[in-house]
């Protein structure tokens, strides 16, 4: 029986299904055993993973939440219970990697193991299913594309190369382009490809064809790029000290948002509602800016998450992270901390205080539960972030202008409409890669509509409608 959890404008509305399971239902050793099963105190460490012998580079949570990967110094990779903290397996004796990539299903993990083979591993054993070995140069960057079906491969000359997922076949190959690439961003329907780099531009290539189609440019070096949601829109990260948002169906410039300080922008992330973008610059410093406002110039964020530390010559910033729900904030610091903000207010919630080292990598659980973090001091550790067995207030910034009523029973999703709308419209369901997972056509006039959800795995969604935006979780 599956659970459903609905953010509504002031509060998180939990239905739970628990009364109707049988004795048998919750004995199963095939329910959750994440941290849905448990409580334990914000900002307390649940377990520590140790057994790396140097510097953990990466941590990774699986889609599902159940299993973590870590990468190290030490030529290694393992994968551990994200319930019990255990060692599941170990993957040995690869200089050359450094992140391992989880399929969207999390059956697999695809990295590179030597300058110029990209191997694919089952996620349950630690068998290798494959390699990707045909391209004779060193590889940059790899990423899956949302449905699994192919891995997008950047090379050293700059050419990038689209496999398909389940076997060592070659489908495309992306005409080279000139400069060192610093990002390959998949889009939501999978249908293109952006790269970025120290030529300026971001590029977009069509996945079906290979053909180049159109770039963004910018005047110094592009360190990320982000899809909006939707797929419309596309949001670059540079060292000329701007986010550049652009059509994503032209390359056309919409806006500049410009950095407040002398410090060049390492990332960007956008809100599901396609409004806002979270930036992380070289400094550290997270922000959220709104992405609609009447300016083609933005100089002043929403919210800035002011930081106390002073940051070291050494230091390299981490990605700022939206939390699942969107209503919190992941950073890391120069003080071996990482702390969890409100994405509303920009209070300071939550410190996580216990590696001996820098921070290297942070990640949210899938539930948002739990936050992972990779450390210099050879351990990853598992935080609680927030009571599994509390209901919490969950403020958004906007209304939604619907109202959502799950019912266990049947598994199905009732919808309540602030308005009659004139005209026909509908409603979207996206998982957090932004692709469109389930949708309904509401007529005009309707105010009440039900709809299944009985074929969503578990997992967090984002509803929406009219503009509005709400989360959804099954569990």
């Amino acid at each position: 029986m599956k659970h459903l959890f609905i953010v509504s404008i002031l509060m998180v509305l939990t239905v739970s299904s628990n009364s109707l399971a049988s004795q048998d239902d919750k004995n199963s050793s095939s329910a959750p055993t994440d941290a849905r099963g448990m409580s334990g105190t914000p900002g307390t460490v649940q377990f520590t993973l140790s057994g790396h012998t140097r510097r953990v580079k990466t941590v990774a949570w699986s889609p599902d939440g159940t299993k973590i990967v870590t990468t190290s110094g030490d030529e290694t990779a393992k994968i551990w219970s994200a319930a019990t903290g255990a060692l599941l397996t170990t993957i040995q004796g690869f200089y050359y990697m450094d992140r391992l990539c989880w399929s969207p299903d999390g059956s697999k993990l695809a990295g590179k193991t030597d300058d110029s083979t990209v191997t694919i591993w089952a996620a349950t054993s630690g068998n290798v299913l494959f390699t990707l070995n045909e391209y004779p140069s060193y590889i940059k960057h790899i990423s899956w594309s949302p449905d699994g079906s192919k891995i997008a491969v950047n090379y050293g000359d700059s050419a990038t190369v689209i496999w398909s997922g389940t076997s060592a076949t070659k489908l495309l190959t992306l005409d080279k382009l000139s400069g060192y690439i610093n990002v390959l961003r998949w889009s939501p329907d999978g249908t293109k490809i952006a790269t970025a780099g120290s030529r300026a531009r971001v590029n977009f290539w069509s996945t079906i064809t290979g053909e180049w189609l159109y770039f963004v440019q910018h005047t110094g070096s592009v360190n990320d790029v982000d899809w909006s949601p939707d797929g419309t829109l596309t949001a670059s990260a540079s060292d000329d000290y701007t986010i550049v948002i652009a059509s994503a169906s032209t390359g056309d410039i919409i806006k500049f948002l410009v950095s407040d300080d002398i410090y060049s922008f390492i990332s960007v992330r956008w809100h599901p509602d396609g409004k806002r973008v979270l930036t992380t610059n070289y400094y550290g410093k997270a922000s959220i800016w709104s992405t609609v406002d009447k300016f083609e110039y933005s100089y002043e964020p929403l919210i800035t998450f002011v930081k106390n530390s002073k940051r070291t010559s050494h230091y390299q910033a981490t990605p700022a992270l939206w939390s699942p729900d969107f209503t919190k904030v992941l950073a890391t610091d120069a003080d071996s901390t990482a702390q969890v903000w409100s994405a509303a207010t920009g209070a300071l919630q939550l410190t996580l205080q216990a590696h001996n080292g820098e921070i290297t990598s942070a990640c949210w659980s899938p539930d948002g539960a739990r936050i992972a973090t990779a450390s210099d001091d050879s351990t990853a550790k598992v935080w609680y972030i927030t009571d599994a067995s509390g209901i919490q207030d969950s403020p958004t910034l906007t209304e939604a202008g619907f109202s959502l009523f799950p019912n266990p029973t049947d598994n199905s999703l009732h919808l309540s409409f602030a308005t009659e709308n004139a005209v026909s419209s509908a409603v979207q369901i996206c998982d957090l890669l932004g692709r469109t997972v389930a949708t309904a056509d509401i007529p005009a006039g309707t105010k009440e509509w039900t709809m299944s959800v009985g074929n969503l795995p578990a997992g967090v969604y984002v509803v929406r409608w009219g503009g509005g935006v709400r989360k959804l979780v099954v569990r």
